[in-house]
Order: C-alpha cells, then sequence, then structure tokens
C-alpha cells in the first residue's frame, strides 16, 4: 500500500505532538468549512445534488490530507469514501426512506422547502462524519505509521455518525 499514500513523517520517527495539535485545529476547521460547503453543494435539483455532494466530500479527503502532510491518490480516496458510506448507512438506513422523499419533495414547487428541511442536517452530519473519519485516519498515519483497513475507517464513520446524532437528539 506504500505506493498509494506516502507521508513525510516515517513510522520510526517520532511524530511532534504540538504540530499534531495545530493539523486538528486547522482540520477541524477544514471540516467546519466542508459543512457548509457540501449545504450548498446540495442545492441542485438530482442527481446533480448527490454527485456535488460526493465531490465536496472527496474534496474533503483530499484537504484533510494535504493538512496532515500525507499524499493520498484518487484510488484510496474512493476506497476510504466508500468504506465511510457503508458504516454511515448502517446508521442512517431508517432516515433513507425520508431522504428518498426528500429527493422527490425538490421536483415539486414548495415541497422542496420541506426536502431542504430534512436534508441538510443530514448532509451536515453526513460531512462530519466523513471528516472527522478522514481526521482519524491520517493522525493514524502521523501518529503510529500504519494505515487502517476499510473495515477499521468504516467503524469510524459509524463511530463518529453516531455520537453527533446522540448530540443531536
Amino acid at each position: 500500500m506504500s505506493d498509494v499514500v506516502s507521508s513525510s513523517l516515517e513510522p520510526s520517527q517520532p511524530f511532534d505532538e504540538a504540530r499534531l495539535l495545530e493539523m486538528d485545529s486547522l482540520a477541524d476547521k477544514v471540516i467546519a468549512g466542508s459543512v457548509v460547503g457540501t449545504m450548498i453543494a446540495y442545492i441542485p435539483p438530482p442527481p446533480f445534488d448527490i454527485i456535488a455532494v460526493s465531490s465536496a466530500l472527496a474534496g474533503l479527503g483530499a484537504g484533510l490530507a494535504k493538512v496532515y502532510e500525507v499524499e493520498i491518490n484518487a484510488t484510496l480516496l474512493k476506497t476510504l469514501g466508500k468504506a465511510m458510506a457503508r458504516g454511515m448507512f448502517g446508521v442512517l438506513k431508517a432516515y433513507a426512506v425520508v431522504f428518498g422523499i426528500g429527493e422527490v419533495l425538490k421536483w415539486i414547487p414548495g415541497g422542496v422547502i420541506i426536502a431542504y428541511l430534512t436534508q441538510y442536517p443530514v448532509i451536515g452530519w453526513i460531512t462530519y462524519s466523513t471528516g472527522e473519519a478522514f481526521k482519524q485516519y491520517f493522525r493514524t498515519i502521523k501518529t503510529e505509521g500504519r494505515m487502517l483497513t476499510p473495515e477499521e475507517v468504516k467503524k469510524l464513520a459509524e463511530d463518529a455518525l453516531r455520537q453527533r446524532l446522540d448530540n443531536f437528539f
């Protein structure tokens, strides 16, 4: 896997805790900005909304890789994104029906308001959870010098979303 990701920090080198905290702080700002960005990306009608949000989430992963000074390619980014999506879908299964209805409502005059009111919070939760999972993934590379498996990434995304929903409800 070393051909898909590289880092300026080799596993044998100690990491600078102060620098890592700076990276975490910057990552939190990137995640917050991405929450707003994905909500804006969700404005177009289907299927353009999902395409735009997916692109924004991939950009979030690439942006956090830069924050943590880790090079990542599109193949690994796609693998990580799929793992995160599987983790979050398990949590949001019940909400999928409401989300689908919201997609239909975007095409009905007046229904678009209901669609946005029901879907924007979910887009925010998904973006935040994706950012937190990417953040933990890159932190692990920095602190432990290893990449997480897709199953571990799935669990990170699932846990981040559950925590977000627990804080909301």
